[in-house]
Parts: C-alpha cells; structure tokens; sequence
C-alpha cells in the first residue's frame, strides 16, 4: 500500500531543516497504530504515528486505503494492488512558545514548495508496471475550504480487460492556519476529481479539530 510514508511524499514537503529553529529535546514519540486520527471513515489498512514534543511541537502522519471506483480501474477490483486508492497525511502545530518556527515554516513552503509545485513533481512521476505511457492531464489550481489546492488525472490503458483505461485522480490540499501545517493527498481511482474532493476535505475537517496537546 502506498502510504504517506514513502519516499516520494516526503520528498514533495520536505523543507530544508537548516532554515528551522529546532528543539534540542528529544520527542515522545508513540507507537505506530492502526488507528487513525483524522482519516476518511472509509479508511481501511490504516496506520498512523505521531510524535510529540511537550510545549513545542506534535507531528502526525497517517495512511490508509480507501475504496476504488471499480469501472476507474483496469482489472475492477477495487481491493488490487494495481487498483489500491489510497489517502494520506503529514500535520505538523506549533505551540505558542514555538509559532516563529511555524511562521519560518510557512514562509519557506510558500516560497519554495506551493501545492501546484508538489502536484507537477507527482504528475512527472512514471507509472510503475506500465508499458504504456500514461496520459496525464494539466494541474488544475483550486481552493478547498480557503487552502490551497491542486489536483490532476492520470489516464492509463488496460490489456486485454472489460475495461479500456484506469482513471486516478491525484489530489492535494494543504491546511496552513493557526500554528498548523498539513499536506493531505488523495490518490483515488475515480472517474472525476469530486470523489476525491470529499475525502481530502473529510480529512482536513478531522485534522483541524485534533486535540493536539493530547496526540501521541
């Protein structure tokens, strides 16, 4: 299962640590769970981490499958690996004593790493498994409750299959208010970006109600 974990995500939001101000404690750091804080109820094959630094900061990634649409998929099992819709989420708030580094955050993200720049580094990446190349729509720039956000549609086609061609929407959205930073994704099989929508803002929703003092 593709999860907020991997490699490639962190690669899109990382932000170079040298232009943070970090604490020189070491986090409390939980267990990682299979229950989830702030995903899609229909979030199965969860796993979810967070770590907390009393009086400084608390981080959250979460990760988790969600069902396909079957006719946006090649092989029309949503429960496939090649068909796997997937959701994710990377929060960070900042308590008081710690908001001029959320506010170095914030800058630095702005600057350097926007949604839509997120958005066209995934939509460069190559399908893996797939002979064919895939046809990839242009970044549609939008706001989802006031954030930010982005989106494209990737068009593979299927072999030898009841369906011709997977559709799977790819969907970002940042939360950044109130000491709180959050990229969530949507990677969902579906023929349309509002399946999409609804997940990202159901998690965004989740997450801006946390109470994050008590995460860990």
């Amino acid at each position: 299962m593709t999860s907020i974990h991997s490699a490639r995500l962190f690669a899109a939001i990382a932000v170079s640590s040298t232009a943070l101000t970090l604490p020189t404690y070491d986090p409390v750091v939980g267990a990682q769970t299979k229950t989830s804080h702030a995903l899609p109820a229909s979030a199965t094959e969860v796993t979810s981490m967070a770590s907390n630094v009393p009086n400084f900061m608390v981080t959250l990634d979460e990760g988790g499958t969600v069902p396909s649409e079957p006719k946006a998929t090649c092989d029309g099992l949503a429960a496939s690996m090649s068909s796997a819709s997937t959701v994710g989420l990377h929060l960070e708030h900042y308590f008081p004593a710690a908001k001029d580094v959320f506010d170095q955050k914030a800058t630095v993200l702005r600057q350097y790493m926007g949604v839509k720049t997120a958005v066209q580094a995934e939509s460069n990446t190559k399908v893996m498994g797939s002979d064919d190349a895939p046809a990839v729509s242009a970044i549609v720039v939008e706001t989802l409750d006031a954030m930010e956000a982005a989106y494209f549609v990737r068009t593979t086609p299927c072999v030898e299959n009841a369906n011709p061609k997977a559709t799977m929407v790819y969907y970002q959205v940042r939360l950044m208010r109130d000491a709180t930073y959050a990229d969530i994704i949507v990677r969902l099989y579906a023929a349309g970006p509002d399946p999409a929508r609804k997940l990202a803002r159901e998690i965004m929703q989740k997450a801006a109600a946390l109470n994050y003092a008590a995460l860990k």
